[in-house]
């Protein structure tokens, strides 16, 4: 068993609200529905404009409720205001996700502060093939030993 996980929720967060979910979501969602339930440590990981945000295993039950129909709350932080103008839906989705945060970094800094906060030998686990940039992946190569897991 993985020492830790690490869900990348990027995509499952941007189609929220916009429909019928794809067979990819769906896959995405069976993998946040079950992860948590291994008993390792779990996190969600969440790319913004602004960064990335590591999120306790807390948030999976959030993006579940809201793909079960729960309304998206209608508030938008400042920071929200700011990066996600055009887009006010992920910029609530982004809001109400940001209270499950447990390290906000610029991307910049991402591979430092995962690095301090992700254990060795985590798995990190991306099904919708979101922050495959060369920056992310940079980024979670800095934490010893995660075994990065794209399908």
């Amino acid at each position: 068993m993985a020492s830790a996980f690490i869900v990348d929720v990027t995509r499952i967060a941007s189609r929220l609200g916009r429909g019928a979910l794809t067979g990819i979501d769906r896959v995405e969602l069976a993998y946040i529905r079950h992860i948590p339930k291994t008993g390792a440590p779990t996190h969600a990981l969440l790319r913004t404009k602004a960064g990335i945000l590591l999120l306790s295993a807390d948030a999976f039950g959030m993006i579940e409720t809201w793909v079960a129909g729960a309304p998206i709350p209608c508030a938008r932080d400042l920071l929200a205001r700011l990066t996600r103008r055009h887009d006010h839906r992920l910029g609530r989705i982004e809001t109400a996700l940001r209270r499950f945060a447990t390290l906000r970094t610029p991307i910049v800094f991402a591979g430092a502060a995962l690095r301090r906060r992700v254990p060795q030998g985590a798995v990190y686990l991306n099904v919708g093939h979101s922050n495959l940039s060369p920056r992310m992946m940079q980024a979670l190569g800095a934490v010893p030993g995660l075994r990065r897991v794209v399908l």
